[in-house]
């Protein structure tokens, strides 16, 4: 558990991919599209659509309250189970922030604890971001130290995305294979379809959608 101001992170782990009894779904998605909606952007109704293509596996969340018992989500993070050929990874899939808590470190701070779980499990992470606010938490995690070394130890720019990754490059030993290993596993990342939309748009194609994370939200 960890306190930040008056917000108390709480973690959970999914089960069987999906969001566990008791976790307020309808709360984590309102907290959601408050975060985002302050941003024009809304997300699909399929991302909480149990088994649909568009909705995650679930293996993390992380969530922030003001107060134990209170139903208000201050912050959250949806961590996803994912594989290529050669890499099991969790994907940070959705990180927010509430607008009424923002600026107090909450983004980075989920982020840098589903980490140090992933790679407890032995699982590398990655994410994306197209938004300039989530790039500069993500640089500053380039260089944070944890007993693992940096919080993310790889990025790479490939289209309209950066895509940051950890556990690559153990105690900081850059290593050729790590490099490819993360090349292999970014280009995935970045082909994820959207599920991160603007609201109330005219037309939105199937290629259109996709999984868009951190990109409305501050630290």
């Amino acid at each position: 558990m960890y306190k930040k101001s008056d917000v108390t992170l709480y973690h959970y782990r999914g089960v069987n991919g999906w969001y566990p009894k008791g976790i307020g779904l309808n709360y984590l998605s309102d907290s959601l599209k408050v975060a985002f909606g302050t941003e024009g952007k809304t997300v699909v109704p399929e991302f909480f659509t149990r088994g649909h293509a568009l909705a995650p596996r679930v293996s993390i969340i992380e969530i922030g309250k003001d107060f134990p018992d209170s139903n208000d989500i201050a912050s959250g993070l949806i961590g996803d189970e994912r594989q290529t050929l050669h890499l099991p990874f969790t994907y940070i899939n959705k990180a927010w922030v509430h607008p009424a808590f923002r600026g107090d470190g909450l983004l980075a701070k989920m982020v840098e604890m589903a980490v140090l779980r992933s790679l407890s499990d032995g699982r590398r992470v990655m994410v994306r971001t197209t938004m300039e606010h989530a790039r500069r938490v993500y640089e500053q995690l380039l260089t944070e130290k944890t007993r693992y070394g940096a919080v993310f130890d790889e990025h790479e720019k490939i289209g309209e995305f950066d895509v940051y990754g950890a556990g690559f490059h153990p105690l900081g030993q850059k290593t050729i294979r790590g490099r490819d290993i993360f090349l292999e596993g970014a280009s995935v990342v970045a082909s994820f379809p959207k599920t991160i939309v603007p609201k109330n748009p005219q037309k939105l194609s199937e290629g259109e959608m996709g999984n868009e994370t951190l990109e409305e939200l501050v630290a």
